[in-house]
């Protein structure tokens, strides 16, 4: 082999890891972006409109289908309408280039219309190009908290419950032989057994704590948290749950065998206790190219089953009415 072959083998490699990151990053903040957008849209649409984010509609021309950020769907009289909306969430502000590609966009899948929404606005021939086609055209910006609080007041509790484990039993499926040998040595370490991985699942191997089956149980028996008489506020209750347990599901690992877990009654304390969340996770001003029309603020809220959500509350700037939603994290 030559020299200069050798020379060609050693060169340095490109970071491409580096970049994937970044454009992964970019794409996740661009879609939250889209997802704002199609929030604060939900609002302004007419009564019985379906919103989805994304969509995607038919090109008339080539049968092809095309993705768009959004698109709102409703009736008229028998006629169905339907609108598109597109985002772009960039520093600069957006040319005419993108509007006369929104332009031959929805000719090519018949939307009715198409909204065109920046984060930091368009161009001065942007605008026009877009009034000259019947673009709309929307800018979402950033609100101060002050201009916020001049029209809502909004206090969020968020509830939480602590409980402390005061003692339990365990019913092991055990011969007559094996039982005083086995309740002895499950109950020489007392509480502190609780969370011991001594358990084992027979469907997938895992080690269980008696913790995790207690916390299992409560989330699907009907005497989990939330169904039963809860303390109040800054106080104490005390609560027993007794469990049955079919064999064959789990079984525990003694130094006299395996046997299988039957059922379990645990005592409790819970403690209830709230704190105040009064941050928003967004505030901003939605505007067209004359006049802002909604104002609105989102809080990250915690359902009772540990679901991220969404707590929109909007302003509409022309009639002064407000409105609030709850959205799941996947956006419904």
């Amino acid at each position: 082999m030559s020299r200069q072959s050798k020379n060609l083998k050693t060169k340095p490699k490109s970071p491409r890891k580096v970049v994937k990151k970044k454009v992964k990053s970019a794409n996740a903040s661009w879609r939250e972006f889209e997802k704002l957008v199609t929030r604060i849209e939900h609002v302004l649409s007419p009564k019985g409109a379906i919103i989805k984010s994304p969509d995607h509609l038919i090109d008339k021309t080539t049968g092809e289908k095309r993705e768009v950020d959004a698109s709102i769907k409703f009736m008229a009289g028998t006629t169905e309408i339907v609108i598109t909306i597109e985002c772009r969430e960039r520093t600069k502000l957006q040319d005419s280039l993108w509007i006369e590609q929104l332009v031959t966009k929805q000719s090519n899948i018949g939307a009715a219309k198409t909204i065109a929404v920046a984060a930091n606005g368009f161009t001065l021939p942007a605008i026009k190009k877009a009034k000259l086609y019947g673009i709309e055209i929307r800018k979402l910006s950033k609100l101060d908290e002050a201009s916020i609080f001049k029209w809502t007041d909004v206090t969020l509790i968020r509830t939480q419950y602590n409980y402390h484990i005061v003692d339990y039993k365990l019913r092991v499926d055990v011969n007559e032989e094996n039982r005083e040998n086995i309740s002895q040595e499950l109950k020489k370490d007392g509480v502190k057994l609780f969370d011991t991985p001594f358990c084992t699942s027979y469907n997938t191997g895992n080690k269980l704590t008696l913790r995790k089956i207690f916390e299992n149980f409560q989330r699907k028996s009907k005497d989990k948290i939330g169904e039963v008489e809860l303390p109040e506020t800054g106080h104490t209750g005390v609560f027993k749950i007794d469990a049955k347990m079919p064999k064959g599901q789990i079984f525990l690992e003694t130094s006299f065998g395996k046997f299988d877990l039957v059922g379990f009654s645990v005592d409790y304390t819970l403690y209830k206790h709230e704190e105040l969340t009064t941050k928003p996770s967004a505030r901003y001003t939605y505007s067209d190219e004359q006049n802002d029309l909604v104002e609105g603020i989102e809080f990250e809220i915690i359902s009772s089953k540990g679901e991220k959500e969404l707590l929109t509350i909007h302003k509409d700037l022309k009639d002064g009415s407000s409105k609030a939603s709850l959205w799941r994290d996947d956006g419904k």
